[in-house]
């Protein structure tokens, strides 16, 4: 029985309310912050959450239709628009409302951005909703974070709310690694970091992560959250074992800077976000960018058991993923001397690397990852190495065409011995495959 249609059953159709979220730090985080918000308003336990992926957001919303649900206000979080379904999705939202319902949208993903006026006319979006697109403009950078938006939009400033905006995004003064080591912020964070590699935790457990976070840190995890914990601290001990035993491939880009290659699947469960910090730390940010070829036996949390029937055929396929990130992500304002630049990869994947073997999903601009074409049923070895092989070339290209330097490669955690070019190692260690 699905997880909506139990609800059902259950008598609980009455909930008025729907908060639909992503299922990273930031849409748990800004989901638990919206709550907070509609707590103001009356009793925040007529909420339903849905905790999904923007690809699967159709799926979980149809459920949600044919389980009988209507709800009086719809809020969505962190939860990127797909154009592909926006058919689907409108047909599905103006089923779910109630007459006079605000359907509101909350969201920094490009492609809610790109797509904002088409989104706001298909779903009526209320005047509250606020999209931020996290590219920014020269010279700046985007929210980056929709803690941060809905913050903004419900004018949160109680110190719990504040908070947990830092936690997502850390701030002006704030030591977000110290932060995240706070005896109350680190089991919250294992918790959620441990959804990632559970991806059947049963959805009323997994909802119960944000009721009890959105009353603060202070509130201790759901004691069935523990698994989550356990994984979260497996996946941590073996980006230490990456990090000590791991000869990481790298090759040159610009100006002293340098790319690096991880093939992350004989760590499995890892982190990747943790291990490429680590490892853009050591180099004092001269790490341009990271390609990373990781398990694909991790598949994304989504609730509804339509969208995890969908999901498992999609991505349960043991396909490794391929995916390129980067840590300049330029500035919230301007440096006086010079506007720092983020450092876009859409203008990299626009060169198409690797073209007849991937397809490109342009999900930040400091993220892009791929789909294997549907040709490609078993790639091994091989392909991964040609991906990652056409990868660097087109990014050394990409790099240099948009003249990115030393001077953009600017980050808060630079040391300043090595803020000019000249004191960079003009040969960083190179090597074109992956090991």
């Amino acid at each position: 029985m699905g997880y909506h249609k139990a609800l059902y059953r259950k008598g609980q159709h009455n909930v008025r309310k729907l908060l639909v979220t992503h299922t990273d730090r930031d849409g748990i985080l800004s989901a638990a912050l919206l709550l907070r918000a509609l707590s103001r308003y009356g009793n925040a336990a007529d909420v339903h959450i849905l905790m999904t992926q923007g690809a699967y957001l159709a799926d979980e919303l149809e459920e949600l239709v044919d389980a009988g649900h209507r709800f009086s206000r719809l809020c969505f979080t962190d939860t990127y628009f797909f154009p592909v379904d926006a058919d689907r999705i409108a047909a599905a939202v103006a089923r779910l409302r109630l007459p006079g319902a605000d359907v509101e949208w909350f969201d920094h993903h490009p492609s809610s951005a790109d797509n904002e006026p088409l989104l706001r006319e298909l779903l009526c979006l209320s005047p509250r909703s606020l999209i931020i697109g996290d590219r920014g403009k020269p010279g700046f950078s985007g929210r980056r974070e929709s803690v941060s938006i809905v913050r903004q939009a419900f004018g949160l400033k109680d110190a719990e709310s504040i908070k947990l905006e830092n936690v997502a995004r850390g701030g002006r003064g704030i030591d977000i690694a110290a932060l995240h080591r706070e005896a109350d912020v680190a089991p919250w964070l294992a918790v959620i970091d441990g959804l990632t590699y559970v991806p059947e935790f049963p959805p009323e457990d997994a909802v119960s992560i944000i009721r009890s976070l959105s009353t603060g840190f202070a509130t201790p995890p759901p004691a069935q959250t523990q698994l989550l914990q356990d994984r979260a601290l497996r996946a941590t001990a073996n980006v230490g074992r990456a990090l000590m035993d791991g000869k990481f491939p790298s090759f040159p880009t610009v100006d002293g800077g340098k790319g690096v290659v991880a093939d992350l699947r004989p760590w499995f469960p890892i982190n990747a976000y943790t291990l490429q910090w680590e490892l853009f730390a050591e180099s004092h940010g001269l790490v341009d960018l990271f390609v990373s070829v990781e398990s694909g036996w991790s598949l994304h949390y989504v609730t509804g058991s339509r969208a995890r029937r969908k999901r498992n055929l999609r991505e349960g396929l043991g396909k490794p993923t391929i995916r390129i990130a980067t840590f300049h992500r330029g500035t919230s304002g301007r440096n006086t001397t010079r506007p720092r630049r983020a450092l876009d990869l859409r203008g990299l994947i626009r060169r198409r690397p690797g073209a007849q073997y991937v397809r490109w999903i342009d999900a930040h601009p400091y993220l892009v990852k791929t789909e294997w074409r549907a040709e490609i049923a078993a790639p091994g070895d091989e392909e991964v190495i040609a991906v990652c092989n056409d990868v660097q070339q087109m990014a050394q290209e990409y790099v240099a065409e948009i003249r990115w330097s030393n001077k953009d490669r600017y980050h808060p955690f630079r040391r300043p011995y090595i803020s000019e070019p000249e004191t960079v190692d003009p040969a960083p260690d190179s090597s074109p495959d992956v090991t």
